[in-house]
Parts: structure tokens; C-alpha cells; sequence
């Protein structure tokens, strides 16, 4: 190969890698938003926010201490030191109830009053979480890749 089809392919390759770490980086900090913007009662509902590449498994767990955010890095760790980048990631919670929790279905008057639902929608998250998480993800992409601009 020549010298020049050498220099341009080494310049995509750097780009293709800048984006595909510009994006791992904004999927974690959107998991780290979406885990932050849910509502809170046991913590099993933040616990069970996923990242997977390629494929979205049906897991959940009961756990309350919110290991995902560690496994997501693990991860995308992996998959930075990788050859082959995903061509999908996918940020999931399979809890039965967390549509009950994003669009206000909880039972209205509740069946057992304890302060923590009005109109049928959660005191901590009123207005839902996912949607309007997910509603700043190109802003969040646009922040991470500002700030490795130079880089």
C-alpha cells in the first residue's frame, strides 16, 4: 500500500475510533442519567437499567446496590479494546412495572395510600423519566464530544 492510502486510512481508522468512544462514553452517561431519573422506592427499578451490545437479553435482577452501572463499564471496556465495535447498544429495563412507572398507571385513588403516587403517577417522577432522558440524548452525545474535541 502506498504512503498516502497508508496516512488516509490510519486518519478513518482514528476517526471511526473517536465516534465509537464518543458513543460508549454517551451510553454509559445516559444509563448513569436514566439510573439517576428513576424513581426510588427499593432501588431494584435503578438496578435494572442494562447496556448490551448487539443483543437485548430478557435479564433482571433483584439486586438494590446498582452493579449494572459497574457491569456497563466493564463492558464497554471490553468492547474498546476490541477489533469489531457493536453495530447496536441497547439500554433496557425488563422490570414489569417500569411502564407502570414512566406513564403514571399506577392504581388512581391507590389501593393503599402511602404518599408516594398522585393521579396515578410516581411523586418522585411525575412527568415520567425515560422518555425525557432519552428526549437529551444528542445533547448529551454533542457535550461528550466537545469535551474530546481535542483529543
Amino acid at each position: 500500500m502506498n504512503s498516502f492510502a497508508s496516512q488516509i486510512e490510519a486518519m478513518l481508522n482514528k476517526a471511526r475510533n473517536k465516534a465509537d468512544n464518543i458513543i460508549s462514553e454517551a451510553v454509559l452517561d445516559l444509563q448513569q442519567q436514566m439510573v439517576d431519573a428513576t424513581p426510588e422506592d427499593t432501588g431494584q427499578a435503578k438496578s435494572n437499567w442494562f447496556v448490551e451490545a448487539d443483543q437485548c437479553s430478557g435479564k433482571t435482577t433483584k439486586d438494590t446496590s446498582q452493579g449494572n452501572l459497574a457491569e456497563a463499564r466493564q463492558l464497554l471496556s471490553r468492547l474498546k479494546s476490541g477489533k469489531s465495535r457493536p453495530a447496536y447498544y441497547y439500554l433496557f429495563s425488563n422490570l414489569p412495572y417500569i411502564r407502570v412507572m414512566e406513564y403514571g398507571l399506577y392504581p388512581n385513588p391507590p389501593k393503599v395510600p402511602t404518599g408516594k403516587t398522585v393521579n396515578g403517577y410516581s411523586t418522585q417522577a411525575p412527568q415520567g423519566f425515560f422518555r425525557l432522558t432519552v428526549a437529551g440524548w444528542q445533547q448529551t452525545v454533542q457535550r461528550i464530544a466537545e469535551a474530546k474535541k481535542d483529543e
